[in-house]
């Protein structure tokens, strides 16, 4: 008996040793399942953006960059991932849920990111015939569109969608009390996860290998990720499970796997953590949208600056979410720890009205004090620290309410005895629904219409008054504790508003980002006491970009356009010669001239030139911001008013995308896209893009587009170069001053020289020449650099080409603007492309008399500023008749830096001497060329008014006051005349 007994003792010692280990075991293989977990689903996170990027960037060759567009995008894009979310809340069956079921789907991701790319190339033809058959411009066309995009990108998001709700639903019978710090620790690491995938596509994959093998890289990394769980679930999970001890689940509560689907659990009503979640959705989206429209113009709109604004906002949310699921239990009541973030959420974006005038300058003094004098990590540092002062204090918040709404949901749904498995999955939907809502929102009502301070308060005091509600109504708190709070919160935020300054939409839009590449230029443009920043005479928030008028940004008496910022045009005959050769140059080398393409409206000097010429029947001009349309108001002094002219047709639309699917055939297509800079832009220089125009030209049609000769490197520029060259093998390069122009066509560029002098002769074109000091065709060819053999020559050791796929062009130029040490490229290429003595030029110019060609641009060495000073000595000898002919010298100068001098002094004189009418006509070219200067205006009032004509004096003074509001000056004349 004794010896059974200890037998016996021996068993039960053995026996609970095993079980200890068991448990050990257990434990330690639930360690490892959340650690490889967690690790899954940041790689998972990380692929997911990595295709959303190379996606986004896929698709904007098939719809375009607008506003439209990206919307398009981002709406399909959200509405495919609520969609997986609610399938698996609604329909999945609990009991039979696997963490396998998360490798199934990864698998299947994978394969769709494998696919994607040529599955996204080959549906051109079905765009092309939706942008003929229902008209590009109307709302069912867009609506069309959505659908054919959210149904290619419905199987991949979908499956993206399912995976947080799965994973969260198969993890809890292993965590229950922890559920929403499970939840929260999963969103939070998937989200950072996308902080990585964000900066690995943006600024690695893509510019290096491009977009398809981008995604064949991205899909085999899901793919492999897939297997590995399969195998962990199989080889690991399924024999821990085999050992784990069962155990009935307690019959009080709901029960943990229950076997019926979710809808058979009664109505499908949810309580009110969701509607405050929607909301929270919708808020968070709209600040996304407002945040990066004002970060463009803080720190650039290039695609580098967009990577890391999306990046920050990722961040944010990704570690507060990691931070909410640590500290989400430390608070008993979930009610007023929801208030309390929400309260966060909204305050912090109202908070920073009070420094949000100081970004650009503390951006730009960042930069000149820790930047080199080339582009290093350090810019993008700087980009994502003043990305961070705005974005991180909401952020952070947002990312700590996910896992306080999910613990506040599963507490109300399990008093209600409904399936807590399902929670994370209703919760994602609803919010992917609202930030779908709150991105329209944003971008198509609020900034347009209120701006963006009003549209961060009203933002802002959606989470605020949602903060006051949900204390006010659920919670325990005394009706005086409840107003007395409430109003505390409610009289914090209106403090802030009512303290902050109005945003300073001067210094948000005269692109200081770009003039603290020059130091010194920098520091005297903002100098606190004595600030150089221009007048500003026109803003409009508008839909795609900022559109904004400024005068004298470079104290030289002309206006110039800006775009997010960026100035693209200007009134500055030298900043503008380039816009005016972009509709000369092709119109005067064309086989045939009538039907013509303009890609950018801008101040509408193309468009204008392009109109001159009698042959022309219809011009279809692109643009793709109403606001430019409007602005393009203050240059109609130059522009000859090309939207007046019947012949005229304005497409508000991607020129890309028209070109691609319109159908139409082109004579002449000319195309001032903006710098390469811009994000999104650089759709415009691809090779791809090349072989459309090809395409849409008629037999001797020509391209003609700009390059810029600035803020780009020698590499950049000859790889834009050869670009087009591979496409148009016949090329011509003009330059004019920091810009070029590229005339390329299919054929032979060549035309008879007696054909073009007829050209240029012809009434309109001839005065419009005149007014820019061109007497003669000769004088076009100041500006030739090369054509044919001579470029075939430079370009021969140039590999490079910008394609749709390789993205190289926009990736790069962010790299050449911030390096100081680059330098107009005239030199260099007046210097490398090898001189043939006039042989390309005979050959596109046939008959060309080469000894005229030489004595007149010799001629061309105008002496403006000798014959001021000749002009000075001759008045001192009471000379006038001399004085006058020197003035006139040099007013027929626009190079000497004494022109605007010399036509203030010679229309004084002609007053003095009855020809009046002279002197008005000179005023009025120096209110052309130089419309931010007063002394024209002031000068033609006067002798309007010595001639008796009040109304019209007025009149100028009015028109020299919108030019120039600030002068005081114009502004005593006007109210003496009234």
């Amino acid at each position: 008996m004794a010896k059974k007994r200890k037998r016996r003792t021996k068993t039960k010692v053995h026996s609970a040793q095993a079980k200890k280990q068991d448990r050990q075991f257990l434990e330690k293989t639930h360690r490892l399942f959340q650690i490889l977990l967690l690790l899954a689903f940041f790689i998972s996170g990380a692929t997911s953006l990595s295709l959303e990027v190379a996606w986004s960037k896929q698709l904007s060759y098939l719809l375009g960059v607008d506003i439209y567009a990206a919307t398009t995008v981002i709406t399909a894009f959200m509405f495919g991932l609520g969609i997986g979310a609610i399938l698996v809340s609604k329909y999945y069956r609990w009991p039979r849920v696997s963490i396998k079921t998360y490798g199934y789907l990864q698998i299947a991701i994978g394969i769709c990111g494998l696919s994607s790319i040529a599955v996204l190339r080959s549906t051109s033809p079905l765009f092309s015939a939706l942008f003929v058959e229902l008209q590009f411009n109307n709302h069912l066309f867009v609506l069309a569109r959505f659908i054919c995009v959210f149904a290619l990108m419905l199987v991949p998001v979908t499956l993206m969608g399912m995976t947080l709700p799965i994973v969260v639903g198969a993890s809890f019978g292993k965590t229950k009390s922890d559920y929403a710090r499970l939840a929260g620790q999963l969103y939070g690491v998937n989200t950072v996860g996308a902080v990585f995938g964000t900066i690995a596509a943006g600024f690695f994959l893509v510019p290096k290998i491009g977009i398809l093998k981008t995604c064949l890289f991205t899909g085999a990394a899901d793919l492999i990720l897939g297997f590995m769980i399969l195998w962990y679930a199989s080889s690991v999970l399924d024999k821990s499970e085999r050992n784990q001890p069962k155990t009935v689940p307690k019959k009080e509560g709901a029960s943990p796997h229950p076997i019926a689907v979710v809808k058979a659990h009664g109505s499908y009503f949810s309580p009110w953590p969701v509607f405050v979640f929607f909301l929270s959705g919708i808020a968070a989206l709209a600040y996304e949208i407002i945040w990066f429209r004002l970060l463009a113009r803080v720190i650039g709109p290039s695609v580098h600056a967009f990577s890391i604004m999306l990046a920050i906002y990722l961040l944010g949310i990704g570690v507060g979410s990691i931070i909410g699921a640590r500290l989400i239990k430390r608070n008993a009541d979930y009610r007023i720890t929801m208030s309390v973030i929400l309260f966060l959420i909204g305050i912090g974006p109202l908070s920073s009205l009070l420094f949000i005038n100081h970004l650009p300058v503390w951006y730009g003094n960042l930069f000149v004090l820790f930047s080199r004098e080339f582009f290093t990590v350090r810019n993008l540092y700087i980009q994502g620290f003043v990305s961070a002062l705005l974005i991180l204090p909401a952020t952070i918040p947002m990312g700590v309410f996910f896992p306080a709404v999910t613990r506040a949901y599963n507490r109300e749904i399990m008093q209600k005895h409904r399936l807590v498995e399902s929670s994370v999955g209703r919760l994602y939907f609803y919010n992917t629904i609202g930030g779908v809502i709150g991105s329209l929102l944003a971008g198509f009502w609020l900034l347009p219409v209120f701006g963006i301070k009003m549209s961060l308060i009203i933002t802002g005091f959606i989470n605020i008054i949602l903060a006051i509600a949900i204390f006010c109504y659920t919670t325990g708190s005394t009706n005086r504790k409840k107003i007395a709070y409430s109003l505390s919160a409610f009289g914090v935020a209106l403090g802030l508003v009512v303290v902050s300054p109005q945003i300073d939409q001067q210094i948000f839009n005269i692109g200081l980002y770009s003039e603290m590449l020059n130091k010194e230029s920098f520091q005297d443009k903002t100098d606190r006491q004595n600030p150089k920043l221009g007048d500003l005479i026109y803003f409009r928030e508008g839909i795609n970009n900022s559109v904004a008028i400024v005068a004298n940004k470079f104290d030289d008496g002309n206006l110039t356009l800006h775009l997010s910022g960026g100035w693209v045009s200007s009134t500055e005959i030298h900043g503008r010669l380039h816009l005016e050769f972009l509709g000369h140059l092709p119109m005067l080398f064309a086989h045939n001239a009538e039907t013509i393409g303009v890609i950018g409206y801008g101040a509408g000097i193309t468009s204008g030139n392009v109109l001159l010429y009698p042959d022309v029947k219809r011009v279809n001009i692109f643009e793709l911001e109403p606001g430019v349309i409007d602005a393009s108001a203050y240059f109609e002094m130059i522009n000859d008013h090309p939207l007046d002219d019947p012949r005229t047709h304005l497409y508000m639309v991607d020129g890309r995308s028209h070109i691609t699917y319109g159908g139409n055939r082109y004579d002449v297509i000319t195309s001032d896209p903006i710098h390469p800079f811009v994000a999104g832009s650089g759709n415009l220089y691809t090779e791809d893009f090349y072989r459309i125009i090809k395409e849409r030209l008629n037999a001797g049609g020509i391209l003609c587009q700009w390059i810029p000769l600035v803020s780009i490197s020698v590499e950049a520029y000859n790889t834009v170069l050869n670009t087009i060259h591979e496409v148009f093998p016949h090329i011509a390069l003009f330059s004019f001053f920091g810009e070029s122009v590229v005339l390329a066509s299919a054929e032979p560029l060549q035309i008879e020289w007696r054909e073009l002098e007829r050209r240029f002769f012809s009434p309109a074109v001839y005065k419009d020449f005149k007014a820019l000091d061109f007497e003669s065709p000769f004088n076009l060819f100041a500006f030739f650099l090369g054509a044919e053999g001579q470029l075939d020559d430079y370009l021969k050791d140039v590999q490079g080409v910008n394609s749709d796929d390789n993205v190289w062009l926009e990736h790069r130029i962010p790299h050449d603007v911030y390096d100081r040490s680059q330098k107009n490229l005239y030199f260099m290429l007046k210097s490398t492309i090898k001189q043939d003595d006039r042989q390309s030029l005979k050959q596109i110019l046939t008959g060309l008399p080469v000894d005229r060609l030489e004595k007149e641009l010799a001629g061309l060495s105008e002496k403006g500023d000798v014959f001021y000073k000749m002009a000075e000595a001759a008045r001192e000898k009471g000379d006038f008749n001399a004085m006058e002919r020197f003035l006139r010298k040099t007013f027929s100068d626009f190079n000497s830096q004494h022109y605007y001098a010399a036509g203030i002094k010679l229309a004084r004189y002609l007053n003095e001497k009855k020809r009046s009418d002279e002197a008005v006509a000179i005023t009025l070219t120096l209110q052309k060329n130089y419309p931010a200067y007063p002394d024209a205006y002031l000068l033609e009032s006067h002798i309007l008014s010595k001639k008796g004509q009040t109304e019209a004096a007025q009149k100028v003074l009015d028109r020299g006051l919108i030019y120039n509001p600030s002068n005081q000056e114009l502004m005593v004349k006007l109210n003496k005349r009234q």
